[in-house]
This record gives structure tokens, sequence and C-alpha cells, in this order.
């Protein structure tokens, strides 16, 4: 807290400015609760049919938008300008500060520290500041706006949905407190990384002099090579986020107001919540989301995340502690599991049985080690171990998604919509009805109501044929196979970890048979276009080994 009280008084000769901003702030709020509400009187003017009510609502609505947007654009500005003027104030006072200093200090210190210091520091400390203004001030003003306004609808029910909130808290402050430390590493490196470098470049001709370009490579590498761990560990932190929140959205079943992460309001009995129906009970189970849109997204997700701690844990040669499989292993898991994914779910156990199978019968080919068996063989026990644990916890569900049926909605859904796809690209087999345009082609090819109740269809191969004809597909499909036979006839599959890549890949495309947010959806395409450019990126025998 010290830290924050000396940024205040940097803070102070703009006090107006950030006055103002708050009180933005505090309008769009007003202005973003008040939508609700006056979207509920729209529809009953509209079960009503009452014209001039529902009038004065949609006035309402239109002005309160323009006035949000108003009072957004001075918010942010007002913001940023604060933010980059105090960053300014505070670079200018440390460039001053350097200047009065004694030689001795410099002696004392490199040149390069004291530029990392300069500009990464005071750059990380810029992000600190823009997140605080323009995320955590509005999206906690917005929160107690929130807050005040459920209470104000039902304090009983409210406090009942914040018994998970001292939970929340701590756990917030923990992974705080951790990631803290492992920034501070981070910056630390960061800074010997650049004194490295400016004092081997200030003395480039004493080093070919001596021809020690190989040393000084040598030295930089080591020196990287430990900001990566370090950076890599406060990466790993972050990467916990989605199966901690999907995790206790499972448990409490409902969101966890974590809105500023990008979380979704779900209530089981939300229309369009992704639930599953307890088979012989009747109840619905609310399917975990993270801080995605959808639970199958968040399951590609982790998908990637388990096959990534598989790789992590098997394949490097450091001592690995137990207790990280003993605690973040089962948590990826039972978060991957509570989002009952039929199809990631079904890859995951297909590939981990493949890995299995080749490691047993190749174990010659492969030339596993020792180390290498006895973690595998720890992991599988931990792995069968918590499958079974959830599957007793969790039988009622786990049966219920087990089980498939034409007549389930979401399989039925899926085969209208593989109909309507394929009746498109024929109808128009060179160009289709272009990027993006599936949904909305649909009612007027196939005279259907509303679109947007429609989603696109549930295979990226059908949508692509459909939406940039059959001979764009033809060119994705040749893309995709020339990648693969490159991946393939670099590697020839020689090692384990080449034929796990493999896999993950296959797994990818083939998840993209069964739904469309590969295609459709950012999240989706990061999935996708990372898991290709890993492959497409190994384009040398050593990068692929390494």
């Amino acid at each position: 807290m010290r830290e924050y009280s000396r940024l205040l008084k940097y803070l102070r000769p703009y006090q107006r400015k950030i006055s103002a901003a708050m009180l933005c702030t505090v309008f769009v709020t007003a202005a973003t609760l008040l939508i609700a509400p006056l979207a509920g009187l729209a529809f009953k003017a509209i079960g009503e049919k009452d014209l001039l009510l529902l009038n004065i609502g949609a006035a309402a609505i239109i002005g309160l938008y323009f006035l949000k947007g108003f009072l957004t654009y001075g918010q942010d500005y007002l913001s940023y300008f604060v933010s980059h003027r105090v960053i300014a104030d505070l670079r200018q006072r440390l460039y001053d500060h350097l200047q009065i200093l004694s030689l001795d200090f410099y002696g004392r210190w490199n040149t390069g520290e004291l530029l990392s210091r300069m500009m990464n520091d005071i750059a990380a400390l810029q992000a600190t500041i823009l997140t605080a203004f323009g995320v955590i001030i509005p999206q906690t003003i917005l929160l107690a706006g929130l807050l005040a306004y459920i209470f104000w609808l039902n304090w009983r029910l409210s406090l009942l949905t914040l018994i998970a909130l001292p939970l929340i808290i701590q756990a917030i402050r923990l992974f705080s407190a951790e990631l803290r430390r492992f920034s501070e590493s981070a910056q630390q490196k960061t800074a010997d990384i650049t004194s490295h470098v400016q004092e081997t470049l200030s003395q480039i001709r004493v080093v070919k002099a001596f021809t020690m370009e190989k040393t000084e490579s040598n030295k930089f590498k080591i020196k990287n090579d430990r900001t990566f761990e370090v950076t890599m560990k406060a990466e790993q932190m972050l990467a916990t986020q989605n199966p901690v929140v999907a995790f206790l959205q499972a448990i409490f079943q409902h969101s966890l107001g974590l809105k500023f992460l990008g979380e979704s309001v779900l209530r089981i009995n939300f229309q369009g919540v992704a639930v599953v129906a307890s088979a012989g009970l009747g109840e619905k189970f609310l399917r975990a989301y993270g801080t995605l849109p959808h639970p199958n997204i968040l399951a590609a997700w982790l998908f990637l995340a388990i096959f990534s701690f598989y790789f992590w844990y098997l394949y490097e040669k450091q001592k690995r502690p137990v207790w990280v499989v003993l605690a973040v292993y089962p948590l990826l898991l039972f978060a991957f599991f509570f989002t009952f994914s039929r199809v990631m779910i079904g890859l995951w156990l297909l590939g981990l049985v493949l890995r299995l199978i080749f490691a047993s019968v190749k174990r010659k080919k492969y030339r596993l080690s020792l180390i290498f068996r006895k973690r595998l063989f720890f992991l599988v026990a931990v792995t069968v171990v918590f499958v079974l644990i959830f599957s007793f916890l969790y039988w009622p569900q786990v049966k219920s998604r087990a089980g498939i049926s034409s007549e389930e909605l979401a399989i039925s859904e899926r085969i209208f919509y593989n109909e309507i796809a394929g009746k498109t690209a024929l109808s128009k087999p060179l160009f289709g009805v272009g990027a993006g345009n599936f949904v909305w082609h649909m009612p007027n090819a196939f005279n259907l109501d509303k679109p947007y109740l429609y989603q696109p269809v549930h295979n990226i191969y059908l949508l692509i044929a459909s939406e940039n004809g059959l001979p764009g597909m033809v060119l994705f499909l040749l893309f995709l196979i020339s990648l693969s036979h490159a991946f393939i006839k670099r590697t020839g599959l020689a090692m384990l970890h080449h034929l796990s890549l493999f896999i993950v890949l296959v797994s990818i495309l083939a998840a993209g048979l069964f739904d469309h947010f590969l295609w459709s959806n950012q999240q989706g395409q990061i999935i996708f276009w990372i898991t290709l450019a890993l492959l497409a990126g190994l384009s040398s025998k050593s990068k692929i080994n390494n």
C-alpha cells in the first residue's frame, strides 16, 4: 500500500480530470442499469399492444445508448489522459533524479539495468495505471451499482448469491500475491537482459577482437532462458484463471460476478444457458463457462492446457514436484469435465489411449527413459483415480451426457444445420453466400423466421463450403493436408512427442466436424490458428527436437 500512496502524489495535480472521469463512470453505470428496466417496459408494451408505451420505451433506450456512448468517450479520454500524463511525469522525475546521482552510484549500477528501469518498469507501471482507470475502477463502480440493483429487487436471494464472495476474494488475494512475486522477478530478469545487451554492444569491438561472439551468445541464451522460465511461471498463474472460475461455477451453479474478467451472467433458469439434464432426476446442472462465451470453447482451451501439462510433465528433464500433479492436474481435469463437452472430452480420452498404445507397442522405437515411464505411470494412475471420483460424484450428469439420441435438441439441431449447409453449398457451389452470411441467408432461402435465433452450421468444413464455395473448401483442405504432410515428412513421427503434437492437431481438426466456434468465434479462431501455427512454425529438425 505504501507504493500506491506514493503514486497518489502524482495524481493530485489532475484531481479535476479524475473527478470528471469518475462522474462519467457513475453516469455510464446508471445508464447501463437503466437499460434493463426500460427493456422490460418495452416488452411489457409489446405484450399489452400499447404502441405509445412501446415508442416511449424504445426512444428512451436509444437516447440512453447515445448518452452512454458520449459519457463512455469522456470516461476513456479523461482516464487515458491522466494515465499517460502521470507516466510522463514519472519518467521526467526519474530522469531528473538520474542527473543528480553521484558517479559512485553509476559505478555500482549497470547502464543497461538503468535503461530497463527507465523504460520497462515505467511501461509496466503504465499498464497498471491504464488497467486501474480503464477497467478496475469502472467495473468496480458498475459492480456496486449492480449489487444495489439486485438487492433492491430481492435482498434475500442476493444474500444467498454472495455466499461464495469470501472464497472468491481470498482466491484473488492469493493469486495476486503470487503473480506479483513472479512479475517482480520477471522485471529483474528483463533488466539483466537489457544490461547484457547494452554492455555487449558498447564493447562490440572487444568482442570481435577476441572472437567471443559465441561466448556472448551463450551468456545471453542463459539469461534469456531464465527470463522465459520466470515469465512462464507468471503466465501459469494467469492460466489457472479459467479452470478455477469454471470449477467454482460448477460448484455454486451460477456465475461468480467476475464481469471484469469477461464472465457472463449465468443462472440455471436463464434461457439459452447451457445445462445438463440429470438422468433420472429431472434436475438441471449448469455447465462450466469460465470467462468464455460457451462451455465447448472452454473445453477446447482446457483440452490444449491439459496436453500442454502432459508435455511439461513428461518431456522435460527437470524434476517435477508431485504436489503440482496432485493439485493443478486434478483442477484442470475437473474444470474440463464440468464443461460436459462430449466432443472434446471424447477426443481427449481417445488421444490419451492412442498415446498409451503407441508408447507400449513402439517402446523400443521411441526409446522411452525410465523417468518418462515412471512419470507416465503416475500420470495415468492419477487420471484414472480422478475420472472415477468425478464419475461417482456426478454420475447422473455423466450418464445423461453419455447417451446420444437423434431426438436430443443438440443432435437434431446439428442435423438440421448440416442439411441447410449442404443445400446452400450445392445451390451456390462457386462462391457460396459470402463469409459470415450463413445465418442471414437461411431465412430468405428456406422460409425461416427470426434469423437471430439461428447459429452457423456446427461443422467448419460445411460452413466454409456454404460461405466460400466448394473451391474455397477444397483449398482449405489442401492447406491442412499440406501442413500435415510437411510435419510428418520433417519429423517422420520419430519421437513420441512428435506423435503427440500430431494427435493434438488431428483432434482440433476433428472437433471442427461437430462445432463451428473454431471458425466463427474469436476465441475459437485463436485455438485453431495457434494449433496450426505450432506445427507450421517447426520449420527445421532442430526446432522440432528442441
